[in-house]
């Protein structure tokens, strides 16, 4: 095993058990399940609203150019029924990242059905001019030499800029629907969107919506008869965006569907039992944007233990063994 399956392992390993797989499933129509979850959430707009949130869109686009910085916050609602019941499932993720020189810190925590299921840790930093990845599993500490097309590879789903770029590239039919206030007392404005079928596929896999539940890569097959899938932006008076929320519930009920289809007929599926998926929710808060100087790795992780192959697999093979 390689240092991407160790890394799989500290990003959704506390939520594999709870899917049972992506292959242990079916499901009822997948499309009927998708055009509903859409239907009741699509809200008419007036064609001033329209004109309204193509220009803040337009604002945000310009303004996710110039972001140097951030902290953060994403949360990952989940819940579904398997042949273990019912089951639910929350990632918490803190954030930060600074783009110049490339800093990030990322501190994931997960809970399934109200209990903690583990914890892990990340900082991206520099030892001379070398790009460095330092993880933390089981209180451990590991550090890999890294380029940014690795790192990216590995952890851009939490890259916020290139999350929030990716998005309104492919958010439509949007409209300004009004001033509201967050939680943490921010005016903002809350700007409504779909993205569409044609391009959920692609915008799925790059933001990397799945990959908690360990749907690292999926096919063109796998992912068909995915609907359109609102989503929500809110915008400071900049224009810079502040949090957005999707709900790609009902594309993965589809890919499960789809999923099953491909093994059913396989020897040992013959009880398996529908996956009914009713959230996978995703809120993703932005603060300090262009504010945050620099990010600390903190000398335990500086001192952590440089990771090879040899190194990696004998961690996930504990890893594994204590998962059984």
């Amino acid at each position: 095993m390689k240092k991407k399956q160790l890394l799989a392992v500290l990003l959704c390993g506390c939520l594999a058990w709870m899917g049972s797989g992506c292959s242990q499933i079916a499901s009822k129509e997948p499309q009927e399940v998708g055009l509903e979850m859409v239907e009741e959430t699509k809200t008419e707009a007036t064609e001033e609203q329209k004109q309204a949130g193509l220009t803040w869109m337009s604002k945000a686009a310009e303004r996710i150019e110039e972001m140097e910085s951030y902290t953060g916050a994403m949360q990952l609602d989940f819940a579904f029924i398997n042949d273990g019941g019912e089951n639910s499932a929350t990632v918490s993720t803190s954030l930060a990242q600074v783009y110049e020189p490339l800093q990030q810190e990322i501190g994931i925590s997960t809970e399934g059905n109200g209990e903690s299921m583990g914890s892990s840790h990340f900082y991206v930093g520099s030892e001379g001019e070398q790009l460095m990845l330092y993880m933390q599993y089981d209180g451990v500490w590991y550090k890999s030499k890294v380029d940014e097309d690795t790192l990216y590879g590995l952890l851009g789903q939490y890259d916020l800029k290139e999350m929030i770029d990716i998005l309104l590239v492919a958010t439509q039919d949007v409209a300004l629907m009004g001033e509201e206030t967050l939680p943490d007392g921010r005016t903002v404005q809350r700007v409504e969107g779909v993205v569409p079928a044609e391009l959920m596929p692609a915008t799925m896999i790059y933001t990397g919506t799945f990959v908690a539940t360990g749907m690292a890569t999926l096919t063109e097959a796998q992912m068909a008869g995915v609907a359109d899938m609102p989503i929500t932006f809110w915008l400071n008076e900049e224009g810079n965006v502040v949090q957005y929320q999707y709900d790609a519930g009902a594309a993965y009920q589809t890919i499960a569907d789809n999923l099953f289809n491909e093994v059913k007929d396989l020897e040992g599926y013959e009880n398996a039992k529908p996956l009914e998926v009713s959230q996978y929710e995703l809120t993703v808060t932005l603060e300090n944007l262009n504010e945050t100087e620099s990010i600390l790795v903190p000398q335990e992780a500086l001192d952590g233990q440089l990771l090879d192959d040899t190194t990696a697999e004998e961690t996930v093979e504990e890893a594994e063994e204590a998962q059984e």
